[in-house]
Formats: structure tokens, sequence, C-alpha cells
């Protein structure tokens, strides 16, 4: 069962600390999706084999806009 959430991001240094932890850090395993958001900032779709703790997502440093 793969499991998906949508995060928010201000600038593009905050998204890229937060792929590269879960790449890195968390051995991340699934696909993600990043795209610039029209107003200004990135918005970064993760679709994970297992699932993501809340804690894990806060550490992260987005804003949840979809899980």
């Amino acid at each position: 069962m793969l499991h998906s959430v949508t995060l928010e991001f201000d600038d593009a240094d905050r998204l890229r600390a937060a792929v590269e932890h879960l790449w890195n850090k968390l051995g991340f395993t699934g696909e993600l999706g990043v795209e610039p958001r029209g107003k200004g900032g990135w918005r970064l779709e993760v679709i994970a084999e297992r699932e993501i703790r809340a804690a894990t997502l806060e550490k992260l440093g987005g804003r949840v806009v979809e899980t």
C-alpha cells in the first residue's frame, strides 16, 4: 500500500533540505514530485512505500496541504 502527502514550502532551500532529509537520512523509498507554485514557493508530493509519521512531517518543515 502506498502513502501520499503533499507539502508546501516558501523557498527552494527548505524544499531541498526536506528532500535531502528524506533520501539521505531516512532512506526514503517511493516517489517525489516537485513543482513550483504560482505565487512563489514550492509543492512537494511524496508517495511513500511506508507510512510517514507526523513527527517526520514536522521535521521536513513544510505545510501539509493534502494527505
